[in-house]
């Protein structure tokens, strides 16, 4: 076998040398870019974390993540600029976003989670049905990987919203029983015990949550109307009302907070017709939205024949 000249040595050396400083060079800028996508996802998950997002910050935030790589082809980036867009309120084109990979056969369960995020603030605004039963599937999916008691309780606040009795108390038995020491756990045994819950307690609990779960707040409203604080009462439903339109639960609380406010003895005759409006309102939104066999549809129709 014949040597190489010594006259090749030093140019191939240079050349070796030369790989490998690309090499190097190409792996420590893998290695800051991947960092810096680390930082945006903590920063994204930060912000839309908050009990009220900065509009301006989510703004910011989705020119990086577009910056930052195609989310067409990176799903970490997919992920968190539908999370971005969730926490502006743009739901719909959310869920355009996420569909195709959070319901397909290899979804990551953060994709699932998100997934049923979206779809049940969909619901929660639109009461579209459909939407809820997609919210509970996707939920119930991530749990059944995770076992995080934050898509248990996604699963049963769709099955509760969906009046679907049987998987509601099927998945708060697991809330107690698996994760009775979570604040999801126990806000499930608090909802169950709610006649021996006082008004504080309620408090404490919702301050464990970034944002109080609807259900949460209209246990709240049903401790101050069983305890004659129906101003009050009012003023915490119609708040839920701007924020949750699509939950029957919702506009039924609110229609009884000012039928029992316009029935009071000290109301004002200038605000009677007002509390009546909202009443009309919230009921025939009941009866033209809630489930066919809602018991409670009797008590709405007779509600409204009164007057």
């Amino acid at each position: 076998m014949k040597r190489l000249p010594r006259s090749l040595w030093l140019p191939i050396l240079l050349l070796v040398a030369a790989i490998v400083a690309f090499a190097v060079v190409r792996w420590r800028g893998a290695r800051e870019r991947e960092q810096h996508r680390q930082q945006l996802l903590a920063d994204v998950a930060a912000e839309v974390g908050k009990a009220r997002p900065d509009g301006n910050e989510l703004s910011q935030l989705r020119v990086r993540v577009q910056h930052q790589g195609d989310p067409a082809t990176d799903r970490r980036l997919l992920l968190a600029l539908v999370q971005i867009e969730r926490a502006r309120g743009h739901l719909h084109d959310a869920w355009e976003r996420l569909k195709s990979v959070a319901t397909a056969g290899d979804a990551l369960t953060a994709e699932q989670h998100e997934g049923a995020v979206v779809l049940l603030g969909i619901h929660q605004h639109s009461g579209d049905r459909e939407r809820a039963r997609e919210a509970q599937s996707l939920a119930e999916a991530a749990f059944g990987s995770t076992h995080d008691p934050d898509d248990l309780l996604l699963a049963w606040t769709a099955a509760q919203r969906l009046a679907n009795v049987v998987d509601r108390d099927r998945f708060a038995q697991e809330l107690r029983e698996q994760h009775a020491g979570s604040k999801e756990g126990r806000l499930v045994q608090t909802l169950v015990d709610i006649e021996h819950v006082d008004a504080g307690g309620l408090d404490a609990l919702a301050e464990e949550f970034a944002v109080p779960p609807v259900e949460l707040q209209l246990a709240r409203a049903f401790k101050l109307l069983d305890g004659n604080q129906v101003v009050d009462a009012i003023r915490l439903l119609d708040q839920l009302v701007i924020d949750a339109p699509g939950v029957v639960d919702v506009r039924h609380f609110a229609a009884v907070a000012h039928w029992q406010y316009l029935q009071a003895t000290g109301t004002p005759a200038s605000e009677r017709q007002s509390s009546w409006t909202h009443v009309q309102d919230h009921l025939h939104w009941c009866l033209a939205n809630a489930p066919a066999d809602d018991q409670r549809r009797q008590t709405w129709q007779r509600m409204l024949d009164s007057r």
